[in-house]
């Protein structure tokens, strides 16, 4: 008898752990590689017009590890988007895959997901944003579906590990050739791998868009008579590039262009109408630069160019912009074209300037244009009308300040420097 009741005791609590069991394993989530699509209490997403876009994760990474597959529809409705920066930072994702209805994938949607490894696109898709997989480091290769149509700029930037782009039969609107990818009709480049170490760009093109080489591991670059325009931060970067030929008939050079790059001489041809704010800006091995571009005006192109000694402006500049020079703490002597009638703000900041020769129809002198060089002394024309706070602050060699005869706002006595009214 003791033993029938120890026996139905036994069994009896057997019963209720099983029972115990089944209900914890009910009320556990399963990750998305167990159960091969996230479920919709995991997104945060919108419904409008019976068509449902993916914004966000609800918080938890649970169902982003591993193999991801997303919903085909979401409150009922079809999944045709996936927005701005939804899916961003799930670093423990390694492949990834789209419903079939998707059409568009918004910027940065997908970026910073580090282990992504592998992503599965539907034929449905028409637009891929900008940065759409930034810095997936992981990523090795990439087919564009066919149906795509509209490709942002830095789509991959970043992907150190992306070494094959690819076209899907079909796609009319882009192609590839040499690895790199162009527009169908071959007259923009659009995309490259940042493992790419050379390229001859082909000939026809006439547009390098926005961050193509940007961080690329780029050595060498040739570029063809047809190109017209390179795009901001197109070779930003890339710190071996030591040479790039400019070619007659390049109409315009992006901001922060060449910024950071590996280039030891750089000359832009007359037919240039257009250099972007800080084109070569921190190039630090960058020692000669000749502008021959007919433009009016420059700005921070090349700021921290430490080892810039030789250098020639366009005859036609009007305004020496904000940092045009600043720190270029080699920069020892330059010839400020006569037409230049406006310096402005720190645009020869630090460089190592003992003397120069200001034009004689400047009339503006912005603040700390001039400061801390190593100018001795500075004569100024009777065309200049302003000197800003500030000048030549700093210029611990400066000992004197003369000023031209027949100038209306200032006069100068014993190398110190009035204005009108006969204040220093």
């Amino acid at each position: 008898m003791e033993r029938t009741k120890g026996f139905r005791a036994l069994v009896g609590a057997l019963a209720a752990a099983a029972l115990a069991a089944v209900f914890w394993m009910a009320g556990t989530p399963a990750r998305a590689e167990e159960t091969g699509t996230v479920p919709e209490s995991a997104l945060v997403y919108t419904v409008e017009n019976g068509q449902a876009t993916i914004t966000g994760k609800t918080g938890s990474s649970y169902y982003f590890t591993g193999s991801v597959v997303l919903p085909e529809t979401l409150g009922g409705a079809p999944v045709t988007a996936v927005g701005k920066n939804a899916l961003r930072y799930c670093s423990d994702m390694t492949s990834l895959t789209l419903p079939a209805g998707v059409k568009t994938v918004g910027e940065a949607a997908f970026a910073d997901c580090t282990k992504l490894t592998s992503v599965a696109m539907p034929s449905a898709l028409q637009s891929i944003g900008a940065y759409a997989f930034a810095r997936c480091k992981a990523l090795t290769g990439f087919t564009v579906p066919a149906g795509v149509t509209e490709f942002g700029a830095g789509v991959f930037l970043e992907c150190t590990s992306l070494t094959t782009l690819s076209c899907a039969a079909g796609n009319t609107a882009f192609t590839v050739k040499d690895g790199a990818l162009y527009t169908r009709d071959m007259t923009e480049l659009v995309c490259v791998p940042c493992s790419t170490t050379s390229l001859n760009v082909a000939s026809g093109v006439t547009a390098i868009r926005d961050y193509v080489f940007f961080r690329s591991a780029l050595e060498s670059v040739t570029l063809p008579s047809t190109l017209r325009s390179i795009g901001e931060r197109a070779f930003s970067q890339c710190a071996a590039l030591k040479t790039a030929v400019l070619p007659e008939g390049l109409v315009s050079i992006g901001a922060y262009a060449f910024d950071e790059s590996g280039l030891e001489s750089v000359t832009v041809p007359s037919s240039v109408t257009e250099v972007g704010n800080a084109a070569f800006a921190r190039c630090e091995s960058l020692q000669s630069a000749a502008i021959r571009a007919n433009v009016t005006e420059l700005s921070g192109t090349f700021e921290y160019c430490s080892a810039l000694t030789d250098v020639t402006l366009p005859a036609g500049l009007k305004t020496i912009g904000w940092n045009l020079f600043a720190s270029c703490t080699s920069l020892k002597q330059i010839e400020i074209p006569a037409g230049v009638t406006a310096i402005g703000y720190a645009a020869f900041s630090r460089t190592g300037l003992t003397s120069v020769t200001l034009p004689t129809g400047l009339t503006n002198i912005g603040d700390r244009a001039f400061c801390l060089t190593a100018l001795t002394e500075v004569t100024l024309p009777a065309s200049v009308t302003d000197i800003a706070t500030g000048a030549f602050d700093e210029c611990e060699s400066l000992t004197r300040i003369d000023c031209a005869a027949g100038n209306a706002a200032f006069s100068s006595s014993d190398g110190v420097l009035y204005n009108k009214t006969g204040t220093v």
